[in-house]
C-alpha cells in the first residue's frame, strides 16, 4: 500500500502525459505545474527502472515500454475510478458524460433519444460535442465518442452502430427534367452535388466497372461542407447528390427522392461505431448512456442497412 501511495501521483503523470502529449498540457488537467509532472514520471520510472517516456525540447513520445506500460495503468485508474464513484454513490448514475458525435448522426439519431434517457437517468447530465473533424477522443478528454470507423483509440473499444451506405439520389422532378442517368458516364451532363469537407477533400462517387471499382470526378454545381445539407440541396431539385442512406431514408420513403445508378454504384463499406472505455472500467454515468443509445439506435430502421 505504501508503494501505492508514492507511485499514484506518478501513474496519474504519466497517464495523463500521455493522452495529452506534453507535460505542460498534462499540469493544466491535474492542475500542476510542469515541474511536478515531470518530477512524478521521473520518480514512477526510477522506481520500475524503465524509460516510458522518450524526451526532446519539442517532443515527448511513449518508448514501447511505456506504450504497453500506460495502456495497463490506464485501466487500472478506470477501475479505481469507477470503484470510488461506486462507493461514493452507492452505484447510482449521476454526473456529467462527455460525448463526441458527428454533426448530422447526433442532430438526427442522437438527440432525439436524449429525453427518453433523462427520463431513467435524471441525476446524469450530457455534454454533446458535435463536429465532423478527426477528434482524439482520449486527449480531449471525452467519455464517449460515435464516429466513423471502427479502429478505437488506445485504451477504448469499439461497438458497431451501423453500416455507412451510401446512395446518390435526386427528386422525380429533377430527373423528369434532365433525364435518368443509365450509366455513370451520363453523370457528365448532369448537376452533381457533392461534399467538400472543410480539410478540402471531396467525397469520392465510387462505382463497379467489368470488376473494378472506378472513381467518376465529374465537375459539381454545387460544394457543400456539411454533408447532412446536401440532403436539402438534392430536395430543392438542384441535382443528383450522394449522401448516407439513413440521410436519405426519410425522403426515399416518402418519394422526395429516388435513387439512381443503385446497380453500378458502390456503396462502400463504411461503418457508423460507438468508442468508449473498457467495460470492466466504465462509471456507472457512462455505462447507462452507452447501454441506452446502443439500444435504441440498435431499433433505428433508417439504421438497419
Amino acid at each position: 500500500m505504501k508503494q501505492l501511495q508514492t507511485t499514484l501521483p506518478g501513474l496519474l503523470s504519466a497517464v495523463q502525459a500521455a493522452d495529452s502529449g506534453s507535460f505542460s498540457a498534462a499540469a493544466k488537467v491535474l492542475d500542476l505545474t510542469p515541474a511536478a509532472v515531470s518530477k512524478n514520471v521521473a520518480a514512477l520510472e526510477a522506481l520500475l527502472q524503465v524509460r516510458l517516456f522518450n524526451r526532446t525540447t519539442r517532443q515527448l513520445s511513449l518508448t514501447e515500454e511505456g506504450r504497453a506500460f500506460i495502456a495497463q495503468t490506464r485501466e487500472g485508474l478506470s477501475l479505481l475510478e469507477a470503484a470510488s464513484q461506486a462507493a461514493t454513490q452507492g452505484l447510482k448514475p449521476q454526473g456529467l458524460v462527455r460525448l463526441n458525435c458527428a454533426v448530422g448522426f447526433g442532430r438526427r439519431y442522437v438527440l432525439p433519444l436524449l429525453p427518453a434517457f433523462y427520463a431513467q437517468h435524471p441525476d446524469v447530465q450530457v455534454e454533446l460535442s458535435l463536429n465532423d473533424q478527426t477528434v482524439d477522443l482520449v486527449k480531449e478528454g471525452f467519455d464517449v465518442g460515435i464516429r466513423g470507423g471502427s479502429q478505437p483509440p488506445e485504451g477504448m473499444v469499439a461497438r458497431k452502430i451501423c453500416t455507412l451506405e451510401s446512395v446518390l439520389v435526386a427528386t422525380p422532378r429533377y430527373l423528369k427534367a434532365r433525364g435518368t442517368p443509365r450509366h455513370y458516364s451520363d453523370l457528365a451532363q448532369h448537376d452533381l452535388l457533392r461534399v467538400k469537407f472543410l480539410s478540402g477533400r471531396l467525397s469520392p462517387w465510387l462505382f463497379k466497372d467489368k470488376g473494378k471499382v472506378v472513381a467518376f470526378e465529374g465537375p459539381a454545381k454545387l460544394l457543400i461542407s456539411d454533408p447532412e445539407v446536401i440532403l436539402d440541396a438534392a430536395l430543392l431539385h438542384m441535382g443528383i447528390a450522394r449522401m448516407g442512406r439513413h440521410h436519405a431514408f426519410d425522403a426515399l420513403q416518402r418519394g422526395d427522392l429516388t435513387e439512381v445508378l443503385a446497380r453500378q454504384h458502390d456503396s462502400g463499406d463504411a461503418s457508423m461505431a460507438m468508442f468508449y472505455p473498457h467495460r470492466a472500467g466504465l462509471a456507472p454515468r457512462v455505462r447507462v448512456l452507452v447501454d441506452f443509445l446502443l439500444s435504441r439506435l440498435a431499433q433505428v430502421t433508417a439504421l438497419q442497412n
